[in-house]
């Protein structure tokens, strides 16, 4: 049988625009748009400020740096605009598996395609490859990573981030195949901070990013990558699930490639927070507008959640009732409702050190608590159920059955403009952000990538 990373590695070479399907060409100008704008409001956090600072350390360079008049050389370029499109947790994700697979794919993509004065129509076709790459993989074993301790955005990135930068650089199968195989050993993106809401799961899409690029130089220059990378005895999947008689979803990576569309799955958040939280602020925001209630008014409030979301967001109950940071408070759910009802909004000025120490917020989050769903069990349908008692005495329910965004509730092409545009404001001028909106839209007109990124500069 043919091995994984050559399958991919031989079709991606093949691959055309022409191939892609209309919908698949679409989805990905509106990853790519709502992404950009990620990296417009992630480029004003702290975080971004310190990487720059790091950065600079290494020397100044030609890239292009979204949201920054500062630029950077090629794999550092990409460390930073993956970091400003994850950091505030505002940029997509797959719905079965989980991964944010268009932060790093597009980060290490534009600084390539700018380098390379590709066209749109080069970088649209990278990027829906590298989406799609970083998807399947990701579907040979949905929700081991996570409990495995391993955060899917930094270990399947790489990957998709390959095979984007194998097509702008328009390298032959046999270099995708070996840069995959040496993907494999840079592979990595720990968990850990879960627990103490430090900074480190922000760099993972950037980092991943930055290695693709690396992998790939090696691979070009003759360096050999294992082409049993994935289901070798010592692969990528059997060291990272070990457990006892899995049964892994082989075919989920290469089964009807070009046929069935992966990233027609991946979902826009509406919420800059962990994707497993974006129903229930959903519903949490819906009662609270169709009742006009106040925060003071509630009594409590509690969430019916699926068993494999509740040690990421609801548990353990003394990490996400006091977040640590920020950071920390984008993934629980008890924060996140409570900001929510206290302040009317989620968006890029949300969650800050000023509302983790909001009393007001503080005494709401403890009256927020959570059971186990049993009927949330399909893991390609996100739902959210909230019910709010209030000190009047009423009980007021709603389900979000479908969370918005995913193929199943989709945000439209307004939606994604709206979202881009308000991520934009105050970073970009207001004519830039909507030129950029209207050249990504029509990408496929766009002569060459570095005109895009002259927009995305302040």
């Amino acid at each position: 049988m043919t091995m994984i990373s050559h399958r991919l590695a031989a079709w991606a070479a093949g691959l055309t625009l022409e191939a892609l399907p209309e919908a698949a060409r679409q989805a990905t100008k509106l990853r790519i748009l709502d992404i950009l704008g990620a990296m417009l409001a992630g480029s004003e956090t702290t975080l971004a400020a310190r990487v720059l600072a790091a950065v600079a350390e290494n020397g100044e360079g030609g890239t292009t740096l979204v949201g920054s008049a500062a630029r950077a050389p090629l794999g550092l370029a990409a460390l930073v605009n993956g970091t400003t499109a994850h950091v505030l947790e505002y940029d997509d994700s797959h719905v079965e598996t989980g991964v944010h697979p268009t932060s790093p794919v597009l980060a290490a993509a534009l600084g390539q395609a700018e380098a390379l004065h590709r066209s749109g129509r080069d970088l649209l076709l990278a990027v829906a490859l590298g989406n799609e790459v970083a998807c399947r993989l990701a579907c040979v074993a949905p929700g081991m990573f996570h409990r495995h301790g391993f955060h899917p955005t930094g270990v399947f990135g790489i990957f998709g981030a390959v095979a984007a930068l194998a097509s702008l650089q328009r390298q032959p199968a046999a270099v995708h195949g070996s840069a995959l195989g040496l993907a494999g050993s840079m592979s990595a993106a720990l968990m850990a901070a879960w627990e103490d809401g430090s900074e480190s799961k922000s760099l993972h899409a950037g980092l991943a990013a930055q290695d693709a690029l690396q992998a790939l130089a090696l691979a070009r220059h003759g360096v050999s990558g294992p082409g049993v990378v994935f289901e070798g005895r010592f692969g990528f999947f059997p060291a990272h699930v070990q457990a006892p008689g899995y049964a892994f979803r082989w075919e989920a990576a290469t089964a009807a490639l070009g046929e069935r569309w992966e990233l027609l799955s991946i979902a826009a958040k509406v919420y800059p927070n962990g994707h497993y939280i974006q129903p229930f602020t959903d519903a949490a925001e819906t009662l609270q507008r169709r009742h006009h209630l106040r925060a003071e008014e509630i009594a409590a409030v509690e969430c019916a959640v699926a068993d494999y979301m509740v040690p990421l967001v609801c548990e353990p109950v003394a990490e996400k009732a006091h977040p640590n940071t920020p950071w920390h408070a984008r993934f629980s759910l008890q924060h996140s409702i409570a900001e929510l009802l206290v302040t009317g909004r989620l968006d890029k000025r949300s969650y800050t050190e000023a509302t983790l120490a909001d009393p007001r917020i503080a005494a709401l989050r403890a009256r927020i608590n959570h059971r186990v769903d049993e009927y949330a069990t399909d893991r390609r349908r996100w739902s959210g159920d909230v019910t709010i008692r209030t000190t009047d005495g009423r009980v007021l329910h709603h389900r979000v059955v479908d969370m918005r965004g995913t193929p199943a509730n989709p945000l439209g092409t307004e939606d994604i403009v709206a979202k881009f545009t308000a991520n934009a404001a105050g970073v970009i001028p207001d004519a830039a952000a909507a030129r950029c909106i209207e050249t990504v839209l029509g990408l496929e007109r766009l002569a060459d990538t570095a005109a895009l990124l002259a927009l995305l500069r302040p």
